[in-house]
């Protein structure tokens, strides 16, 4: 059985080169919030896992200054790379970033005062795995912040399902034994996560929810921006054969929207939890 990992990582690797950097506004946004909610101080030692092309490892590594440090971890070689020239450009001395897997990282124990991860921890086979090595990287009274999807689409979006049918609108983990349509995984509630967090040695976790409202000039926008993230799995999983007439039907939807602008609703759940 091939490790979901590995799927996930191409998919990302083949990402990386238009990773957030397509003109839309969205990766960026959510990574500067969840910086900001995390408090990172002057001075802190910062971890970013799943840290893509620096949403959320640039401003940890602006808020620590020049006596603190942020390293970002991806699995993808390409996007480990790119974020590494960015930073060179950016002239931000305190960053590294190296290849890992957020779920087995391989951290030095209680190294660490702040763990990030943005949008990754749904991706992982054991979450509860992660987050537990997660806890183990910082000190005691460590922070995690972490952002995950919360709610379903945004039902003006609703025929993306047409579009991609295995498309799971709520990027959560179902759980298999739940004997209906419900979800009643991990990160379908606030509540779920929280009882998670607990169970990984993280405690007094909080959750806020914000909609972001992310906006595409154009279809042509939208196409280039659903190939450039995780959305890009959805295209790969179609056939090639069949990709011009999902696109076609893509355009449609997204030119019959046009008119009255074409905005997609996001909601992001932030959660912050201390070390136990």
């Amino acid at each position: 059985m091939t490790d979901p990992r590995e799927m996930v990582a191409g998919v990302f690797e083949r990402s990386a080169p238009t990773y957030d950097a397509v003109g839309v506004a969205f990766f960026t946004d959510v990574g500067r919030r969840l910086v900001a909610m995390a408090e990172v101080q002057p001075g802190e030692r910062v971890v970013d896992l799943g840290c893509g092309r620096g949403a959320a490892l640039f401003p940890a590594a602006t808020a620590v200054g020049p006596t603190g440090t942020a390293l970002g971890i991806d699995l993808a070689p390409t996007m480990v790379a790119l974020t590494r020239a960015d930073a060179r450009v950016r002239g931000l001395a305190n960053v590294s970033v190296e290849m890992g897997d957020a779920q087995e990282p391989g951290l030095t124990s209680g190294r660490y005062d702040v763990v990030l991860s943005s949008l990754t921890v749904f991706f992982l086979p054991d979450p509860l795995a992660g987050l537990r090595a997660w806890r183990d990287a910082v000190v005691d009274g460590g922070r995690l912040a972490v952002t995950t999807f919360a709610g379903r689409d945004d039902p003006r979006w609703g025929w993306l399902s047409e579009v991609f049918p295995s498309r799971d609108p709520a990027a959560t983990t179902p759980d298999p034994d739940a004997g209906s349509d419900e979800d009643t995984g991990p990160f379908s509630s606030s509540e779920r996560l929280h009882q998670l967090l607990a169970e990984a040695g993280w405690q007094d976790a909080t959750s806020v929810e914000q909609d972001h409202d992310v906006r595409f000039a154009d279809a042509d926008q939208w196409v280039d921006w659903s190939w450039s993230h995780g959305m890009r799995m959805y295209w790969e999983r179609t056939p090639e054969s069949d990709r011009p007439a999902a696109e076609a039907a893509a355009r449609e939807q997204l030119q019959a929207m046009e008119a009255d602008g074409l905005m997609l609703r996001m909601r992001v759940r932030y959660t912050t939890a201390t070390a136990g």
